[in-house]
């Protein structure tokens, strides 16, 4: 996912480019601890931590639709 992403996401436009690369998961790391002033994100430091939440949330609900349906 982290090289295929990026590559995909050339052929969008720039501002869906821009959304995307942020919301790839080794670069919400970086948006969490503030991008520098110069620099403008698409997401700032509480979307880049609502992100990883989603992150969490998605793959914990992934989990648990799993093991309920395979354990009786």
């Amino acid at each position: 996912m982290r090289y295929v992403v990026p590559m995909i996401s050339e052929f969008l436009p720039s501002h869906v480019q821009e959304w995307v690369i942020s919301l790839v998961l080794p670069t919400l790391p970086r948006l969490l601890v503030g991008a520098p002033e110069n620099v403008e994100t698409p997401l700032s430091q509480s979307g880049a931590a609502a992100a990883l939440v989603a992150y969490l949330v998605v793959a914990l609900g992934v989990g648990w639709f799993a093991l309920r349906k395979r354990d009786a």
